[in-house]
């Protein structure tokens, strides 16, 4: 899965630093992830995997690494698959909805 999102950020989020140099925990927004690219990347992942990214997730924690996005990819694929969305695997300091101008 992980590979997958290294692909889709070398497509879509125009880093500064190629998408295979960085570590899974590394942050996306100081590698040059823009809002345009979040919402270029959020698109690509709902493609690719099959899922719908809910307003919840919509924040800069779980869009900030690769491991959090791959965690959000898990739960929702768990969640489609007949698990609960009621019980976050993302556990961010701050919880509201996705907007441009927060990033």
């Amino acid at each position: 899965m992980k590979t997958v999102l290294r692909r889709i950020l070398s497509e879509w989020a125009r880093l500064d630093v190629p998408p295979d140099m960085l570590a899974d925990d590394a942050d996306l927004y100081a590698a040059g992830l823009s809002a345009i690219g979040t919402v270029q990347l959020m698109l690509s992942i709902e493609d690719e995997f099959d899922i719908e990214i809910p307003n919840r997730m919509l924040t800069r924690d779980v869009f900030s690494s690769i491991e959090s996005l791959a965690a959000a990819v898990t739960e929702l694929q768990g969640a489609r698959s007949g698990g609960s969305l009621n019980a976050p695997l993302i556990q961010t300091a701050s919880v509201g909805t996705f907007s441009p101008d927060a990033l």
